[in-house]
């Protein structure tokens, strides 16, 4: 690929194949593929596909229901290859590629405008994720709550489309990282899941196995603190344990002062998971507790369990308030983990561990392709 330098304005996209050089040509969306044009007759069972089944390309569930008693928004029957355009809010960009070939029905609700293409359709469905064309559907929608495109607005839209080996090879480069993106995440769904089958053994220890927090606890650390970046509770990522501060944050009245290697675990909401392991010497807020854990002690496997979904129950129970439920630091330091002194549960709270760093590397990972893609699709479409 390489940047196009040129001092004339032409029909192409900043960013190429080397092997092309013809411009681009505009069209209309409907002369460039049908919409809602096919029908078929719905058969006695069939998959349904509504709006709450796509999240960001990605088909995340279907019903398989009765003709008879299906909604009467069921009315769009698939093709693979077809391309499901969500029309109400289409700023959520919760559209999909529909790439099933099982020999079963299936149907898409009509919040969807369900193109089809004779030319490349992956090609079409990465155009319709774009910024420039987002922004030419937002300005035909109508309503505020909930803005919505109808389709005959949709189809008048101008479109800036290639040849089709261009278009091919377009597609085939976006479509190998939206690949890369599934895998990572099917990848991290088993790790979860690894993860919560070991802390499900650790969750139900024996009495005999388990001890307080505030046993395995040393008093904090006094040194001065150079580093005035700040972290609050918003900082920390629920999914990842991990936390971003924001370096133009300073820290406010009231911070306390938190130290390298030290286990944090927000007090506030402490049911949401908000639990961290500190990676510098920086400034927090007061609505985080600070626990310095002695040494042989696997941080990271605290942490994780901590975060486990039968812990946030407990710690749920355990707190007082409605608006933001709190929980007392007594109550954090007394609540009970399981004992790591045997080899079982060393080596459980082990793998644990090390399935939690390569949660850590996939999210990351995720989210360099996803900006990757995003700059793509800015860069590689007019």
């Amino acid at each position: 690929m390489y940047q196009i330098r040129r001092k004339l304005i032409l029909n192409v996209p900043h960013l190429r194949f080397p092997e092309f050089t013809g411009e681009w040509r505009s069209i209309s969306l409907n002369k460039f593929a049908q919409i809602n044009n096919h029908s078929t007759k719905l058969e006695e069972y069939f998959h349904y596909i509504d709006l709450e089944s796509v999240e960001k390309g990605v088909l995340l569930n279907q019903k398989t229901i009765n003709k008879n008693e299906a909604p009467s928004r069921a009315q769009r029957v698939l093709t693979r290859g077809d391309i499901l355009y969500q029309t109400v809010r289409p700023y959520q960009f919760n559209n999909l590629f529909f790439d099933i070939s099982s020999g079963e029905q299936y149907v898409a609700s009509t919040g969807y405008a369900v193109l089809r293409t004779k030319e490349n359709p992956r090609f079409l469905y990465h155009l319709m994720n774009t910024p420039t064309f987002n922004k030419k559907v937002m300005l035909r929608s109508t309503g505020t709550s909930y803005p919505a495109i109808n389709s005959t607005d949709l189809s008048t839209i101008k479109i800036m489309v290639p040849s089709i080996p261009e278009q091919d090879k377009i597609s085939e480069l976006l479509t190998l990282i939206d690949k890369k993106i599934e895998v990572q995440r099917k990848l991290i769904d088993l790790y979860k899941s690894l993860i919560k089958s070991l802390n499900d053994d650790l969750y139900y220890a024996t009495s005999e196995d388990i001890f307080k927090l505030k046993n395995i606890i040393l008093p904090l650390q006094t040194k001065e603190i150079i580093n005035d970046n700040y972290l609050e509770i918003g900082d920390i990522n629920i999914l990842t344990g991990t936390y971003r501060v924001d370096p133009n944050k300073k820290y406010v009245f009231g911070a306390q002062k938190g130290y390298c290697n030290n286990l944090i675990i927000s007090t506030i909401r402490p049911n949401r998971g908000a639990v961290t392991i500190l990676k510098e010497d920086i400034m927090i807020s007061s609505a985080l507790l600070q626990l310095n854990i002695v040494k042989n002690y696997s941080l990271k496997f605290i942490k994780e369990y901590l975060r486990m979904p039968k812990v946030l129950h407990d710690f749920s129970n355990l707190s007082f308030g409605s608006a933001y439920p709190t929980i007392s630091k007594s109550d954090l330091i007394n609540y009970k983990i399981p004992r790591l002194e045997s080899i079982e549960f060393e080596l459980k709270s082990r793998i644990v561990s090390r399935v939690s760093d390569s949660l850590d590397y996939l999210h990351a990972n995720i989210k360099k392709h996803i900006l990757l893609k995003e700059y793509m699709l800015k860069k590689l479409f007019i």
